[in-house]
């Protein structure tokens, strides 16, 4: 199974995110795990370390504008020719982590929160959406693989 993880936060936000990347080995036979995340935050060498990621993609996202997406939308078209994902998963909730989400994949899945904003993106671009409203980050993120790839494990 091919996922790709979208998420273009801080190293410290992320590294919830890869905290919960060793349940997806333990229940998903022959899991393969691309990130996709913010280019300064992919010269991390914890992140370049991890040994459940198998490819980063680093995207430059600090000065993207209406002009400059249809260039965006092009390179992210230029992945999946190589890359065909059964999932792809949004673990920021923001726009356009959520665009980029869309673009990739087919099947998705995301956050959805109280705010309108964010219940009008779940609704465009996620298949599988979470409730996040008074979570704790990595209480987010356990729940959104367990309840998108329907498995359960004591939660540490």
């Amino acid at each position: 199974m091919r996922i790709a993880i979208i998420n273009f936060s801080k190293f410290d936000e992320l590294e919830h995110t890869l905290n919960q990347l060793e349940s997806l080995y333990k229940n998903i036979i022959g899991v393969e795990i691309d990130l996709f995340c913010d280019d300064k935050v992919a010269l991390d060498a914890r992140l370049q370390s991890n040994s459940y990621i198998r490819n980063i993609y680093p995207q430059k996202i600090d000065n993207i504008s209406f002009f400059t997406l249809n260039g965006k939308y092009k390179s992210l078209r230029y992945y999946t020719k190589f890359n065909r994902y059964h999932i792809a998963v949004d673990t920021q909730g923001e726009f356009l982590s959520a665009i980029t989400t869309y673009v990739l994949a087919g099947n998705t899945a995301g956050f959805t929160s109280k705010p309108l904003k964010n219940k009008l993106i779940a609704k465009l671009f996620y298949d599988e959406t979470l409730d996040v409203k008074d979570m704790e980050k990595e209480n987010q993120i356990y729940n959104l693989f367990h309840k998108t790839f329907g498995f359960e494990e004591d939660a540490d």
